[in-house]
């Protein structure tokens, strides 16, 4: 699994400090988008780079984590969650499937993020949800 990490401007010094941690044990791709690109492109760009590679995730970093959640769920077979505690983030997983984790650097203790960017990385889907998966792959 390929995993990568972005961030906009609002969140460099959290980012920088969440990949130090999780580099430790992960093999991430921190890109490292320029810090004067709008959230929005940073985000589109994202979640193109996820659709290539059907087995990677993502982590999302910007000051609430909301605009980068809304931006990467436009793309057909992003599901992408702004998550705020392990129990969230561990059903996002195991019920959905998800492959685009954001955050928020202002509403998540580096802790907490550490420990939820540990959960969507270590969880597997569970694969008794697939049906809800396909429906939700039927809406256009």
């Amino acid at each position: 699994m390929k995993i990568y990490l972005d961030r906009d401007h609002n969140a460099v010094n959290f980012a920088d400090k969440l990949y130090a941690a999780l580099s430790q044990k992960y093999d991430i791709t921190y890109i490292k988008s320029p810090t004067d690109m709008p959230y929005p492109e940073i985000a589109k760009a994202f979640a193109e780079r996820i659709l290539r590679d059907a087995s990677s995730r993502g982590i999302l970093i910007c000051k609430t984590g909301i605009g980068m959640s809304i931006v990467a769920n436009k793309f057909k077979g992003v599901y992408a969650n702004n998550c705020k505690s392990v129990e969230e983030c561990y059903d996002f997983r195991t019920c959905n499937n998800g492959n685009v984790l954001t955050m928020g650097a202002s509403s998540v203790p580096l802790d907490t993020a550490i420990a939820i960017c540990e959960t969507f990385l270590d969880t597997d889907f569970d694969v008794k949800h697939a049906g809800r998966i396909e429906l939700i792959e039927k809406i256009t």
